[in-house]
Parts: structure tokens; sequence; C-alpha cells
């Protein structure tokens, strides 16, 4: 499945790609098919999944493979370390808050990574990150949290059997996942 995926991915953007991102997709696959830690993405890593994710010029199959790579990706102990490289740009949370705005194959590949996110702790943590920033769409606040609520409630109206069963294992992880936040609490006296 991972090797269809890569050839898909190339035919998806056959010529589009500059040498730096061609050899984005290269790391890709070493990280993925040789087994190499994430050590072996470049520190540009992050702007290929943007240009990827967020070119309206390159076709929906391009990101239906990139997804779905990185779906299996997920799997990994160290996809971490590829979701801190997006602490500042939100390349991923940004592009997963159109969910619904998306095309359906899209939406598909993208629930499936969100739901294979929950597999390893480091990224099931990052998926329930409270801190927010302003969405470039609307200039609203939003955060990893509500972006996930929005994946996983956008799966579960859809029409797809599909859809619906990765919505309900998504809103499953979240409800069995403890959300980190500092309360504070206010004693006041009456005197």
């Amino acid at each position: 499945m991972v090797k269809a995926e890569f050839d898909g991915l190339l035919k998806a953007v056959d010529g589009q790609l500059g040498d730096e991102e061609l050899q984005n997709v290269k790391e890709l696959k070493m990280y993925m098919l040789e087994d190499e830690g994430a050590w072996a993405l470049g520190e540009n890593f992050i702007n290929f999944l943007g240009r990827i994710l967020h070119d309206k010029s390159l076709p929906p199959a391009a990101r239906v493979h990139l997804l779905n790579l990185l779906s299996v990706a997920t799997t990994k102990d160290d996809f971490i370390l590829i979701l801190h490289q997006d602490r500042r740009e939100h390349v991923i949370m940004n592009y997963a808050d159109d969910v619904d705005r998306l095309p359906t194959e899209e939406q598909t590949a993208l629930s499936l990574m969100f739901a294979n996110m929950f597999d390893q702790n480091g990224s099931s943590e990052w998926l329930l990150y409270i801190s927010e920033w302003q969405s470039p769409h609307n200039n609203m606040p939003i955060s990893n949290i509500r972006v996930t609520t929005k994946v996983a409630v956008n799966a579960l109206l859809a029409d797809s059997a599909e859809m619906q069963d990765r919505g309900t294992a998504i809103m499953y992880n979240l409800a069995v996942k403890e959300v980190k936040t500092v309360v504070s609490i206010a004693f006041y006296r009456h005197e």
C-alpha cells in the first residue's frame, strides 16, 4: 500500500515539484520504507507538506496520497517530531480546519490520519493542545483540540459509513483522553 501511495503521489505531481521537494519525497520514503527515524526528514519537510496541502494548483490526488502516507506514518513512535516542526506555522491544522470545504476524498484521507494519530501517545496529546492561534482563513482563534473536534464531527455527519466509523473512532479516543489544561480557581470568603 505504501509503495502504491508514493507512486500515486509522484504521478499526481508529475513535473510540478522542484528538486528540493523531490528530495523531501525521497526522505519521506526513507522514513516510511527503510525504517529511518524522523531525523531523515529535512528541516524544510514541513514546507513540503504545506505546499502539497495548501497549493490548489496541485491536483486533489496529491493531497489524498500524501495524507494516506501520513496516516501510516502516524503509527510510528517518532511521528510527533514531525508534528513539532509544525508548531509555528500550523500547516497541518490550518489545512484540517477547512475539512468541511475539502473534496470528499481529502476528507476521507484526513479523517483516517486523525484517527490513526491516536495510536501514539505523543501524537494523540498533540491533537489535544489548547494553545490558540488566529486562523488564516477567518481570523478566528483556533486550536488543535478545536480542529480535531471539527474533523471528528465532520466525519460523523458524513453520508459515508467509512467516514462515520472514523469520526466515531476519533470521538471515542477524545473521550478517553484527558485534556491537559491549567485551571485557576479563585476562592473567596465573605466576611
